[in-house]
Order: structure tokens, then C-alpha cells, then sequence
């Protein structure tokens, strides 16, 4: 029995009474960091070990409200305010520093958060007219260079202060730096229009907290589905938000009802033809709903089809974040079925594919557009797979479950062939195609 889904609801309602009542001291001029702040806050308490506790806590009986009122009362001692905490605008217009900034005044700006995202970005940037000033919040070879319609700058925290408030700075520094610096390149660069990946970092939230009292437009595009809805998908504040397809826009809207959700398309190089028929396992790190238990369970289904159906070529890709240790990549060692694909593109992946597996990747519902069968292993007690696989795929909760399905859908061509039709049916209902994908104005 574990309560991670329900946790995640939880945490929602404290995070947002948390940030309700220090709602002044989210200020920033004429915008908040509520949003910003809730992000930061939700990462830490993930990664800190309160989903654990909260776990161990609820499967003893301790009730939701307790947990609730005791992890409030952890974040408020932690980040409480001061008696001398103040949130003001500063009033200084001075951008002279930023001069150089001015050749690029009335671009597109395109944020991007980490190298793998360049990548990503290029096919929605390079097939188009559009300027683009590309800022990355990363270190690239150079500090400023040009590739085509696109210019990428790279970003540094200021020493000019143009944002006031001490708890921001105090408490949650780097939503306060990232304020300050973006405060001066909007200010700078009065973009035509911003544009943000994925949604669910604080930094795009703090970005398009900034645009949004210039009234600067703000577009986020889809990259994966987190299939669970937790606080960094809730409630974000970017104007317009372009979706893989028709489908999608309702599943982020039940969680986003002031985002102006629009069809644009899978941007993304596909699957034209299957060159094998690997089993691939998706592995991601062991957090959101998964933990080292689940994570395990995922390496065990691996290996056990490995040795049970060595016929089968098993094809492993690990997260981009979050790589296998030497000591569970050597229980791998003498299986000569098995192949490490963490390293090459996801379409070519895919092309060797024909059933993905994994516990909630965002890889399960791409694998629509890829023309594999998805199976699931959800080992979770209070949830499954959003949205439900039904006819396109195969979702168990338990190991030794997903031991007998998945070994019966490697040797049933005819559960195979139903399953491609359940594909063909989804897809163009999920999944929209286009060669060119036209920046969004």
C-alpha cells in the first residue's frame, strides 16, 4: 500500500495555502512568485524525504489533516518572514549596462533551460522566418553566437538590483535572482513574444510572472505528458500553452483552466519504420509515484525477460537524468540480448521498438506516434496511467502480473495486431503531424 498520488494532492493544498498566507511577500512590483515559489517548494519537499515520511505516516494510521498542519508548520518555521521583511518596486530604469541587448529589441525570445533542450527547440526554430533570441540559462561555448535565424545568449545573474524584497532574497534566492535578471531583459529587449518548453519550472514561471504586468505574451510548448498532474503542472501562468495534439488540450485544461490551450503538433522526428522488434524499458528516477522498490521492479521485469525470452532483443534507455549505478548495470553484464540505447536519438529508439515499457514515462503515450504497443507497470495502489491505455496498450500492477502479460504479449501476434489497431485509432486523436511547425503568433 503507498499514498503517492494521494500525497501529491496534498502537498497541492499545502502549497498553496502556504504561499496564500505570505501572499505580500510574494510580491515583485506589480507581478507575484507565488506560483514560482510553489515550484521551488515542491521540488525540495520531493527530494527531502516528506513524501517518504508522509507514507510511512499515513500506512500508520496518522490522518491527512495532521500531515498537513505538521508539514505547514515545517515550511512556515523554515521559511518564515521577518520582522524587517519589506516587498517593494525598485524604481530604477537604468539598463544602460544591457545597451548591447538593444540590437535585439522586438525579437521572438525563446527561453531555454538545459542543452537537451536546444535540441528540442531547433525543429520548431530553424523551420521558420521568425528572429529568435535564444537565452540559455546554462554554459554554451560562447557567451553570444548566431546559427541561422537564431541568436543564443548566455545568461548570468546581475549585480544591478532593479526588483526589492527581502524575503524573496532571503528565503528563496534563486526565484529572486531569476526575477531580477529577467526583469531587466524584458525591460531591455520588450520581446514580441516569449517562449517557454515543458511548463514546470520555477524559472519559466518566474518569466512569465515578469511579461505578464507588460503584457508581453508568454507561450509554452508541450515536450512529454507527466501522465500525473502534481503542483508544477497545476495552475501555470503562461498565456498560451501549444499542445502535441487535439486530445491534450482537454487533459491540460481539467488542471489549467486560464491557460489558453491550442493544437499545434508533435514537432519531433518520428518513427517512419520498424527495423527490429526489441522490447524496450524506459527507465526514469525513482521519484513522482516510482521509488527505488518500483525502480527495481522495472530492472527485475527487464532481466527476467531477458533470460526467460533470450530470443528477444531488450533494449534499455535510461532517463537523461538519472543514470543506472555500475553495480545495477552489471547485473545486465552477460545478457547478449540486452543493449544500452541511452544515447541515441528516442525516434531511432523507437524504430527498433515494438512494446515500451515503463511505470508513468512520458514515452508510454508517444508511443502512439511511434507505432509501438505501451505496457505499463504501475505497481502504485491508488492510481494508473493518465489517460487510460485501454484498447491502444497494456497496463498491470504487479510484478510477477507483469511478468505473465508481457510474456504473452511478445508471443500473441493476434493481442499484437489488436493493439496496432487501437494505435491507428488513437493517434491522429492525440497526435498531430505536420513537416512544419510554425512558431505560434
Amino acid at each position: 500500500m503507498d499514498y503517492y498520488r494521494e500525497y501529491l494532492d496534498t502537498l497541492d493544498d499545502i502549497l498553496f495555502e502556504f504561499v496564500s498566507q505570505k501572499e505580500r511577500f510574494m510580491l515583485l512590483g506589480k507581478t507575484s512568485a507565488n506560483k514560482a515559489v510553489k515550484n521551488t517548494l515542491w521540488s525540495k519537499l520531493i527530494l527531502d524525504g516528506t513524501r517518504e515520511y508522509y507514507n510511512k505516516c499515513r500506512k500508520q494510521g496518522v490522518s491527512v489533516s495532521e500531515l498537513k498542519s505538521e508539514i505547514l508548520l515545517l515550511l512556515s518555521q523554515k521559511y518564515g518572514i521577518a520582522d524587517d521583511d519589506t516587498a517593494k518596486l525598485i524604481h530604477n530604469d537604468d539598463f544602460t549596462n544591457y545597451d548591447f541587448l538593444r540590437q535585439y529589441k522586438g525579437t521572438i525570445v525563446v527561453f531555454c533551460m538545459n542543452a537537451r533542450q536546444i535540441d528540442l527547440w531547433i525543429p520548431i526554430i530553424s523551420q521558420n522566418d521568425s528572429s529568435v533570441l535564444m537565452l540559455c540559462n546554462f554554459d554554451t561555448e560562447k557567451s553570444i553566437f548566431a546559427d541561422g535565424n537564431f541568436t543564443v545568449l548566455e545568461l548570468s545573474f546581475l549585480s544591478d538590483i532593479y526588483i526589492h524584497n527581502s524575503y524573496l532574497e532571503r528565503c528563496f534566492t534563486a526565484v529572486f535572482e531569476y526575477a531580477n535578471l529577467f526583469t531587466m531583459l524584458i525591460n531591455v529587449l520588450k520581446p514580441q513574444q516569449v517562449m517557454v518548453m515543458e511548463g514546470c519550472h520555477f524559472e519559466t514561471e518566474i518569466l512569465a510572472a515578469v511579461c505578464r504586468p507588460q503584457s508581453i505574451e508568454t507561450v509554452c510548448y508541450q515536450q512529454g505528458w507527466p501522465s500525473v498532474m502534481h503542483t508544477r503542472f497545476r495552475d501555470m501562468g503562461y498565456d498560451r500553452f501549444i499542445t502535441w495534439g487535439e486530445e491534450f488540450n482537454e487533459l491540460w485544461r481539467r488542471y489549467n483552466p486560464a491557460v489558453k490551450f491550442e493544437t499545434g503538433c508533435y514537432p519531433y522526428s518520428i518513427c517512419k519504420c520498424k527495423i527490429g522488434n526489441a522490447v524496450t524499458f524506459f527507465l526514469q528516477a525513482p521519484i513522482i509515484i516510482s521509488d527505488d522498490d518500483y525502480f527495481d521492479q522495472l530492472l527485475q521485469l527487464a532481466r527476467y525477460i531477458a533470460i526467460q525470452h533470450s530470443n528477444v532483443i531488450v533494449l534499455i534507455r535510461e532517463h537523461p537524468e538519472y543514470r543506472l549505478s555500475t553495480e545495477q548495470k552489471l547485473k545486465f553484464e552477460q545478457m547478449n540480448n540486452v543493449e544500452f540505447v541511452s544515447d541515441i536519438p528516442l525516434y531511432e529508439v523507437f524504430e527498433r521498438t515494438l512494446i515500451s515499457v515503463s511505470i508513468f514515462s512520458s514515452t508510454i503515450i508517444e508511443s502512439l506516434v511511434h507505432n509501438s504497443i505501451p505496457f505499463v507497470l504501475d505497481p502504485t495502489t491508488d492510481g494508473c496511467y493518465y489517460p487510460l491505455v485501454d484498447d491502444w496498450g497494456v497496463e498491470v500492477h504487479s510484478l510477477e502480473s507483469a511478468k505473465e502479460k508481457l510474456a504473452e504479449l511478445i508471443k500473441d501476434k493476434t493481442l499484437q495486431n489488436k493493439m496496432f489497431r487501437g494505435i491507428e485509432k488513437w493517434r491522429p486523436i492525440y497526435f498531430t503531424q505536420k513537416s512544419i511547425v510554425k512558431i505560434q503568433q
